[in-house]
């Protein structure tokens, strides 16, 4: 660019790169952003009523093919209106293609949310990659000077000159990190489609445990060529999540916040109650026990508490992930808890009771 010249991009069409129309490739350079992304918005779109083909039609009347034609009034108006959000940051384009693609998810299936995370977690990690490949430094041809000779000097004005030191050159920084990082994203993002469409089942310590390996992997790469050294950081702060969840074995269901039931009756009594978080209290002691009774109460976070009817014969199982268990006021504490006790009359109809709470408490009592 000369002196007193103005760089100035035009809104076009371009030729080079182009798919359809090359609508794509010329906001891509408008907005200096990967054309990929206005792809993907324009496909997203085409599900929701046909908005991304309309908007595609429009932008190809309005968008010149040639750089060099004159651009006509409505031309103008579309290029000063595009200007206007030439410096929005690219993590705009991102959060919109993803919560475009929640919709589509949404419009074309039954509503997950793991497939909301899980699309979102893919275009993350393209994200990712998209920023390895936009940082790659390039190779920099440096002029190459030639020496001058210096005229010799008697000896007697001879001066001597110190030799200047050899610097080192600075070392091009590695993508293996963002790499990694991208890797783990779009490999979660991958985990969670498949659990929801049933191809395999993943719990909540192999979600985590996904990215802790590929981010280990990283860090085992980077350790023989001495790149990455910051992965250890969210391979550290990882840790102990992958440590918690691996004590959980309930699901998260049931909801959250504190339920209490009262079945008067037998036939009132579900064989089987769930909660995610909180406290959940199941009272018994109004139950006339007329055959055997099995129930089975989970809590993924939280507190179970049984209120059993005194003289009944009792067959109790508690388990706790990390936590207690406290049969009658006898407290069981620690990693990975597990009793099983019996109380009563050696005759009678058995109450069955198997209790577990992953990170939490489970307790028995009379009153």
């Amino acid at each position: 660019m000369t002196m007193g010249t103005q760089d100035v991009r035009r809104l076009v069409r371009h030729r080079d790169g182009k798919v359809i129309a090359g609508v794509a490739a010329g906001l891509g350079d408008y907005f200096r952003v990967d054309p990929i992304w206005f792809r993907l918005g324009f496909i997203i779109a085409a599900f929701l009523g046909g908005a991304g083909i309309i908007a595609y039609g429009v932008l190809f009347l309005l968008m010149p093919k040639d750089a060099n034609a004159a651009p006509t009034n409505l031309q103008r108006r579309a290029e000063a209106f595009a200007s206007s959000f030439r410096g929005t940051p690219s993590w705009v384009g991102i959060a919109l293609v993803f919560f475009g693609g929640a919709l589509l998810v949404s419009s074309l299936a039954h509503w997950h949310p793991a497939v909301f995370w899980g699309v979102g977690l893919i275009i993350a990690g393209v994200a990712v990659f998209n920023r390895h490949e936009s940082h790659v430094p390039r190779a920099v041809e440096r002029p190459t000077v030639q020496p001058t000779a210096t005229p010799a000097l008697p000896v007697s004005d001879a001066v001597t000159v110190e030799q200047p030191r050899a610097t080192r050159a600075p070392r091009e920084r590695s993508g293996l990190g963002w790499l990694t990082i991208g890797t783990a994203m779009i490999a979660v993002g991958v985990a969670a489609i498949l659990d929801v469409a049933n191809a395999v089942h993943i719990s909540l310590v192999q979600y985590l445990a996904i990215p802790l390996a590929i981010l280990g992997i990283g860090m085992i790469v980077g350790a023989f060529y001495g790149r990455a050294r910051w992965l250890f950081v969210p391979a550290l702060l990882l840790t102990p999540f992958v440590l918690a969840a691996s004590l959980i074995h309930v699901p998260f269901k049931g909801g959250s916040g504190d339920f209490t039931y009262r079945p008067a009756t037998v036939a009132a009594v579900r064989s089987q109650y769930q909660l995610a978080a909180g406290q959940m209290t199941i009272d018994l002691r109004a139950l006339k026990l007329t055959a055997p009774l099995s129930i089975r109460a989970t809590a993924a976070i939280g507190h179970v508490l049984v209120y059993v009817p005194e003289g009944a014969r009792l067959d109790v199982r508690g388990r706790a992930g990390g936590g207690e268990v406290n049969l009658f006021g006898r407290t069981y504490d620690g990693l990975y808890v597990d009793v099983r006790r019996s109380y009563g009359p050696q005759t009678g109809q058995v109450l069955s009771l198997d209790l577990e709470a992953s990170l939490g408490a489970v307790e028995v009592r009379f009153n």
